[in-house]
């Protein structure tokens, strides 16, 4: 009776989660089709506002006006590969996650211009009071996962020559290499993380240069607005991604600073393991003295 009871209770966990699933994979159809949509209506968009910079620079060429023309190369690339820039998130941690190394982490720079250790020149001052800014050195860590680590959060890692009788000294070692790898995991997740808005936040200036750039002309000009309008919704869109990425900036702060929190307490907790190590071995010395 109490194993036909157990089986009873098997089936209706399993038919719960057989239901959770169908749910989750219902509304990754529905994101999925959504994401098909907007990148369709996208396409379209810079599909006509393609043919519209194509005649203004034939009418430009024909006019001399090389400057501008050089503006709508520029815009002409930038529509070509544009809509890429929603599944650019993916393809930032896809490279992140399968990159090991210092060469690696190079690789990753080169191919999507991420700065190795700060966003722009123009953010100095507030990454200057960010916890992130000493997240700066790539460790092959342990699993071959390539986490961003800062130097001094790898030193006073256990040391694996330490010998420690006992099931309390093996359980020791065993707590210590837990902490070590759930704070490695969070250095990890929070330097990714940053990398990533980095690159958001290149773009954003990018842009923001471009815009600032523009010829100064006191007539209405129809290819200049149009470059104009471009920039701006290629601003907007990069701000919505990013958002729709990592949140909004409260909930970004937020996220940080939990993280923060447990980095601090991790701490804490490998400092009293690595006193209570201590206090073992020296024990453990001290009985070894006293044995005839």
């Amino acid at each position: 009776m109490a194993s036909y009871d157990q089986l009873a209770h098997q089936v209706e966990a399993l038919r719960k989660e057989n239901s959770h699933l169908r749910r989750e994979l219902e509304d990754n159809s529905n994101h999925l089709s959504k994401l098909e949509t907007e990148t369709t209506g996208m396409k379209e968009v810079l599909k006509q506002l393609q043919s519209k910079l194509e005649q203004e620079a034939g009418a430009l060429a024909s006019s001399g006006r090389s400057d501008v023309l050089d503006q709508l190369k520029e815009l002409h690339m930038d529509l070509t590969n544009y809509y890429e820039l929603k599944h650019q998130p993916h393809r930032v941690r896809l490279l992140m996650g399968g990159v090991g190394g210092a060469g690696g982490a190079a690789e990753v720079e080169d191919r999507l211009a991420l700065p190795p250790s700060s966003c722009s020149s123009s953010s100095a001052v507030s990454r200057a009071r960010s916890p992130l800014r000493v997240l700066s050195r790539l460790s092959s860590g342990s699993g071959g996962e390539a986490a961003m680590l800062p130097h001094h959060f790898l030193e006073g890692a256990p040391p694996r020559t330490a010998v420690i009788s006992g099931a309390d000294g093996r359980t020791s070692d065993h707590h210590q290499e837990e902490l070590f790898k759930e704070r490695n995991l969070l250095l990890g997740e929070m330097d990714r993380e940053e990398r990533e808005r980095c690159w958001y936040f290149s773009q954003l200036e990018a842009l923001s240069q471009r815009l600032a750039q523009l010829p100064r002309i006191d007539t209405f000009s129809l290819q200049m607005d149009l470059i104009r309008q471009q920039l701006e919704f290629e601003a907007q869109q990069v701000q919505s991604v990013m958002e729709e990425h990592f949140g909004t900036s409260e909930e970004v702060v937020q996220r940080t600073q939990i993280r923060v929190a447990r980095l601090e307490q991790l701490e804490e907790e490998l400092q009293e393991a690595r006193g209570s190590q201590e206090t073992q071995l020296q024990g453990g010395t001290e009985g070894k003295q006293l044995w005839p």
